[in-house]
């Protein structure tokens, strides 16, 4: 059985699981989505513990019986305390994934981070990411909050969250940094306290013409489901935000992104 931690963030309340100790709940986070032992685990213990990790918190919701902060197609989120780092987000490879490696994802991520665009990167290895962790209550998806702006006619709010989002996906087109998965941003665009963030750089590139800016407006335009909405608080004409994104497309620079601001009436 772990130790019991409370944290201020409700959240992230839970067992203490040391990595020394390897019990249940560490082999089945390591082994994860099959059944402890598995071929890994070994050196899975050994490679955690050798860059200094302590322990795992068991938090978040339940999957198959396991409560993990996430999960996805290639990956398990945990949170996880380091000697160095303290306590942070654990991106770590399932075992069944058909990705034989996450550090590209990691090392896309950290060159967004560097931008400004990206939680603080700690740590990238093969099998895992280790991350800042961003509090449970101060971020959500920036649909979402763009929705409920939207529902109770804050203009203002609107405009604002729009406008962070697209100077962010501005800074990471001119990195060359593409994420290619904004056209439905779901979870991979946060809004936290005022800062945006783009995480899970999984299909992720380096391009020279990245379609961040892009993708996000055509999601606005065509996927967004308050989007009739939004262009009434706004303003705008959609032909005109469809010129405007078409020839920041072809162009990339600083005035064609200008006039698309202006086109969505966002400056």
């Amino acid at each position: 059985m772990g130790v019991q931690l409370h944290i201020e963030d409700p959240f992230v309340d839970g067992e203490v699981h040391f990595l020394a100790m390897r019990d249940q709940y560490i082999e089945r986070v390591l082994c994860f989505p099959r059944e402890p032992p598995c071929s890994v685990l070994e050196e899975r213990v050994r490679k955690l513990t050798a860059h200094d990790f302590v322990y795992l918190l068991e938090t978040g919701m339940l999957f198959q019986g396991l409560r993990v902060v996430g999960k996805g197609y290639s990956a398990i989120l945990v949170l996880a305390k380091h000697r160095t780092h303290g306590l942070g987000l654990l991106k770590l490879r399932r075992v069944d994934s058909r990705r034989l490696s996450l550090r590209h994802e990691g090392e896309l991520a950290t060159k967004a981070w560097l931008t400004g665009c990206h939680p603080r990167i700690h740590l990238v290895d093969d099998d895992y990411v280790f991350r800042e962790y961003l509090p449970r209550g101060q971020c959500r998806g920036v649909a979402e909050v763009l929705e409920q702006a939207l529902e109770t006619n804050r203009r203002d709010e609107v405009t604002e969250i729009i406008l962070k989002t697209l100077l962010t996906l501005r800074r990471l087109d001119a990195a060359g940094l593409d994420h290619r998965e904004l056209n439905r941003p779901g979870d991979h665009l946060l809004y936290c306290k005022g800062a945006v963030y783009v995480i899970d750089w999984e299909s992720g590139r380096e391009a020279e013409k990245p379609s961040n800016v892009s993708a996000f407006v055509s999601y606005l335009l065509y996927r967004f489901h308050m989007g009739e909405n939004l262009r009434k608080t706004l303003g705008y004409e959609p032909e005109s935000v469809l010129k405007a994104v078409k020839k920041y497309k072809r162009e990339m620079s600083e005035i064609s992104f200008t006039n698309l601001l202006i086109a969505m009436r966002l400056q």
